[in-house]
């Protein structure tokens, strides 16, 4: 593959090598546990853990097949970094990360619309350790020097946010963080790697929930982490291998199918979420649309200057409080969108949601109405929104 090769080009032809597979399109799947060494001296290069080169190579299923190697390699290129990880889940994939920075008495920073299981690491695991987080504004900029202490060890960021999708000025921050010589994790799972490029905007560790639109068919749990130079995937790798955070071959063999159409799946779903977005913004049950594509929207010009697309998923807030039975009137009697958790299928979905317990800083920057995510698939535009206008009806 040449390297002037498009994003789309490299997605499909990224290490594959059909002339050493007899002929075979697709990376095959290696689903094995033990590997078989025929030398002695082979067996012990690879129990050298200081050997770096051995670190993604066939040992023990633990830790990797080619299958997920080829995988590794795909993402990494994607996000143009040294190396990838990937892990069980998006999940493992951030607590992985975080892990590997921090020791006893550490100080984090953290944004206030961080995925919500994050907050949970922070209170019932880390706490226990001495460790300490501070929350954050994500429209903080520069400003967060303010907040940095003496034993700062890294700083998480969403951008888009969890549910509320406010975009952060990524390099602000990370211009001060550096200067401080603190390490930055990004959540980049909304761009699926794409339409954000993390270490362009000096992020050190980008993080994908690649379960979202990399598999795209709403059938593998599946992270990864990718290092932007050598010294962070060694370190992270480490802590990898300790956690045993890995995923079976079948999983990478479904995963790297998915990532074949990743660019055109994506572009298909903004492009429908886009229209619905603007038409839900016209209804009257419909009091505001989170949604960074927006024109309307408070991050746009921001999103505008520093991504290339958007995903297709987007929360909605509505005129008022819903009771439980009216809401049931409404999520109920859908057809076409599947109340679910995940998002970045191919289907359609809804999920309510609350910011209770979910914000601490900012709860404040939200009107307590009732919200919801909507996550676009690949149906037809007129379905959706026939489905939505046929709910939304029953709130009165």
């Amino acid at each position: 593959m040449k390297d002037t090769a498009k994003e789309a080009t490299k997605l499909i032809h990224s290490f594959r090598d059909p002339s050493k597979q007899s002929g075979v399109v697709n990376t095959p799947l290696y689903q094995s546990s033990t590997i078989i060494f025929d030398k002695y001296k082979d067996l012990l290069d690879k129990e050298t853990e200081n050997q770096i080169a051995n670190i993604a190579k066939l040992k023990y299923g633990r830790y990797g097949s080619k299958t997920n190697f080829t995988l590794e390699n795909s993402i990494a290129q994607m996000e143009n970094g040294f190396g990838a990880i990937i892990t069980s889940c998006g999940m493992s994939a951030i607590s992985t990360a975080i892990l590997s920075y921090i020791n006893q008495g550490d100080h984090i920073l953290v944004s206030d619309n961080c995925y919500y299981p994050i907050r949970q690491i922070a209170s019932k695991f880390l706490a226990k350790f001495g460790v300490t987080v501070t929350y954050f504004d994500n429209d903080i900029a520069s400003d967060i020097e303010k907040l940095i202490q003496k034993n700062t060890k890294l700083i998480f960021l969403e951008s888009p946010g969890s549910q509320t999708f406010e975009i952060a000025d990524i390099k602000a921050i990370t211009e001060v963080t550096q200067k401080y010589n603190i390490k930055s994790i990004l959540d980049n799972s909304w761009s699926s790697g794409i339409y954000f490029k993390s270490f362009e905007n000096n992020i050190d560790i980008s993080i994908l929930a690649a379960t979202k639109y990399i598999n795209g068919h709403s059938d593998v749990m599946i992270g990864a982490i990718i290092a932007k130079n050598e010294e962070d995937y060694n370190k992270i790798h480490a802590t990898y291998r300790i956690l045993g955070t890995s995923i079976a071959p079948f999983s990478a063999f479904m995963t790297l199918r998915g990532m074949k159409t990743l660019n055109i799946r994506m572009k298909e779903t903004a492009k429908s979420a886009l229209k619905i977005a603007k038409w839900l913004e016209t209804l009257p049950q419909i009091s505001k649309v989170f949604y960074p594509a927006l024109e309307s929207n408070k991050y746009h010009d921001i999103w505008k200057r520093d991504f290339s697309g958007a995903a297709g998923i987007f929360s909605i807030q509505l005129d008022k409080k819903y009771s439980i039975e009216e809401l049931s009137k409404f999520y109920d009697n859908l057809n076409y969108f599947g109340m679910g958790y995940s998002w970045g299928g191919y289907e359609s979905l809804i999920l309510p949601f609350s910011l209770d317990g979910a914000r601490t800083i900012t709860k404040d920057k939200y009107e307590d109405k009732s919200l919801a995510r909507i996550n676009i698939g690949l149906e037809d535009i007129d379905d959706l929104k026939e489905d939505l206008e046929e709910g939304l009806k029953s709130l009165k």
